[in-house]
């Protein structure tokens, strides 16, 4: 060989061992090797880092495009349009830092084979960055569809445990999975083994839907209100009946958007169990609280900050923080979608009970996340790597293929300049939507210096250098 591809030099670099102070090689979209500056090979192309941090790009294991609901048609209606989100959420991934992108499909009663197969074929003429699929398990001939979609490398289902006959989940969901259906899926899973993955939102539409019926004859219409009519033990109780059941079959499940401290002992209690659970939470349930005041001071419609498993506290927060440094928790992501303005807020007409969910967010991931995570002395770079990265692609069976710089893993990388600030405008939106809940807050990093996707430039000082069709399928099948 004469010269590798790329050569990353003068960084900060963040591996599985630890800190290193030089640089990547790269060569056919993969990592060869981490170096000191002093060892580094010489390379087609050498990239100085000047002292930014270089990190394995971000995992993002939930996520809300493609199936998604507009003023015309439900989240099951899957037009061209929709299909294109593979191609305008992928590129504002990458402006996320996120390098491999996970996402939801939603169907009614129809068989998920033909559609995932179709988007496969679109996504790798379109997408940016790689991705992979997750159905929603919403009747019985979902369940017996499993096994095939298992051979395609879906092992990654979602269970929406709100599914209660005329409630919010069960009219908009379409119906989610009864205990005895979430029963049925677990022991499939763990009949397939790893990397099977059952993806949990775990609340008790019974309860949800007392409590809105009850807060909206009160006249309340706050973003409050949303949040008190989601208690916290609602959350947990269904974390641990879940967890429970998959513990008598040996499967492993993955509750997302996790926002509360008992969640966080729900997990604890779990693992301490035994229990094959992954805790994951988001960036902004674990930084942005449930006061319209917290929004309004900043110019945003709080409206715009509605979403299951609400925003909470400031003491949420902080137990939250302490369950992601002492391993607890195992994930972030943003549970992103990609709705405008709008059409979250029906034209104007909507109020704290019936927004569209959920909200916007890749684009601004990970230099939210580095902030409060990393620029407030609450975790480590090292763990910040862990959770946004290493862990998800764990979870799905992407490692070490993903999630690490690591010899032969594939090259994403993000490089993060911490000296950097950034006022986040709505004008700094990417993708399909148009707002952002995070407008005239100051981030670090941002925009980040660059962003690769296998060895190949995607985003350069928010710009986009990468092509659409770079983005491949990946599945969930271990490796």
């Amino acid at each position: 060989m004469d010269k590798f591809d790329t050569v990353i030099k003068n960084g900060k670099v963040v591996t599985p061992q630890g800190i290193v102070l030089g640089g990547v090689i790269i060569h056919d979209g993969k990592f060869i090797g981490v170096e000191t500056d002093y060892h580094l090979p010489e390379a087609q192309e050498v990239i100085d880092a000047a002292g930014s941090w270089v990190l394995p790009g971000c995992v993002d294991c939930e996520s809300h495009i493609i199936s998604r609901s507009t003023e015309v048609d439900g989240f099951w209606d899957i037009t061209d349009d929709k299909k294109d989100d593979l191609l305008r959420e992928t590129e504002a991934a990458a402006y996320g830092g996120i390098t491999t992108v996970s996402t939801w499909l939603l169907l009614r009663k129809k068989p998920y084979k033909p559609l995932v197969e179709s988007l496969i074929e679109w996504g790798n003429r379109k997408a940016y960055v790689d991705f992979g699929f997750y159905p929603v398990t919403t009747c019985q001939e979902h369940l017996e569809e499993m096994p095939e979609l298992f051979k395609m490398g879906v092992t990654h289902h979602k269970a929406y445990m709100i599914g209660a006959p005329g409630s919010e989940g069960g009219d908009v969901i379409g119906g989610g999975v009864h205990n005895g259906g979430l029963y049925q899926m677990l022991q499939m899973m763990a009949k397939f083994g790893y990397p099977a993955l059952c993806q949990l939102h775990a609340e008790d539409a019974f309860v949800v839907e007392y409590l809105r019926e009850k807060y909206q004859k009160m006249g309340r219409n706050d973003l409050r209100a949303n949040t008190e009519t989601r208690p916290a033990c609602q959350l947990a109780y269904q974390v641990i009946t879940a967890g429970l059941m998959a513990k008598e079959f040996g499967a492993t499940i993955i509750p997302v958007h996790l926002t509360s401290k008992e969640e966080v002992d729900a997990v604890k209690w779990l693992k301490d169990q035994h229990v094959k659970v992954w805790g994951q939470t988001n960036t902004s349930r674990i930084t942005r609280t449930c006061f319209d005041e917290e929004y309004t001071t900043r110019g945003v419609d709080p409206r715009l900050a509605v979403n299951w498993t609400a925003f909470r506290y400031p003491e949420d927060h902080e137990r939250m923080w302490q369950g992601l440094k002492d391993g607890i928790f195992d994930c972030v992501g943003t549970d992103h979608g990609c709705n405008t303005a709008a059409e979250k807020l029906r034209n104007g007409e909507a109020t704290f009970w019936n927004t569209r969910l959920p909200g916007n967010e890749f684009d601004s991931h990970l230099p939210v996340f580095w902030t409060e995570a990393v620029g407030k002395d609450r975790i480590s770079v090292e763990r910040l790597a862990e959770v946004c990265a290493t862990n998800p692609a764990k979870a799905q069976g992407w490692y070490p293929k993903k999630g690490a710089i690591i010899k032969g893993g594939d090259a994403d990388v993000v490089l993060l300049d911490n000296k950097r600030r950034q006022v986040i405008t709505d004008k700094d939106v990417r993708g399909r939507s148009d707002y952002t809940i995070y407008k005239n807050l100051e981030v670090i990093g941002a925009p980040l210096k660059m962003v690769m996707s296998r060895g190949k430039k995607v985003i350069v000082d928010g710009k986009t250098l990468g092509k659409p069709g770079h983005g491949k399928y990946v599945p969930f099948c271990g490796w």
